[in-house]
């Protein structure tokens, strides 16, 4: 039960991180795109 309970802690921290990196990207490309 535990271990199930850390997986699936695992997967949502990993999801956040990568939503927080395509945020990123979008903003900097918008940015750039502004800059330019």
């Amino acid at each position: 039960m535990l271990a199930s309970y850390t997986a699936a802690c695992c997967l949502l921290l990993l999801l956040l991180l990568l939503l927080l990196l395509l945020l990123h990207g979008i903003t900097w490309i918008v940015l750039s795109m502004y800059i330019d």
